[in-house]
């Protein structure tokens, strides 16, 4: 089956809004493993289809990620590639 292009957005869109949550850009909408974690390369992925689709009901998404993600890097500036975080909100696993 082909999709066309407004089937293949629509359901872009829906991933993206619920892999938006209030910790930021989780890496999937499954809690296996470390998927249902913040990544830094599928955020930063998710970021450039959210700002170029200017869907900004995501932007504070965005920057939760962000946030997140820098409120663990390391003390030489290196960005973890993921992070956990706990039920208060708060960075309790940083992968590097």
């Amino acid at each position: 089956m082909l999709f066309t292009t407004p089937d293949l957005s629509q359901e872009a869109h829906q991933i993206l809004f619920k892999a938006s949550t209030n910790i930021g850009i989780k890496a999937s909408l499954c809690n296996a493993d470390n998927y249902n974690r913040v990544w830094a390369r599928d955020s930063a992925v998710s970021a450039l289809a959210i700002f170029a689709n200017q869907i900004d009901d995501l932007y504070p998404a965005v920057r939760l990620s962000i946030l997140n993600l820098q409120l663990a890097a390391s003390s030489n500036g290196q960005i973890p590639s993921n992070v956990g975080i706990d039920d208060n909100q708060k960075v309790n696993t940083v992968s590097f």
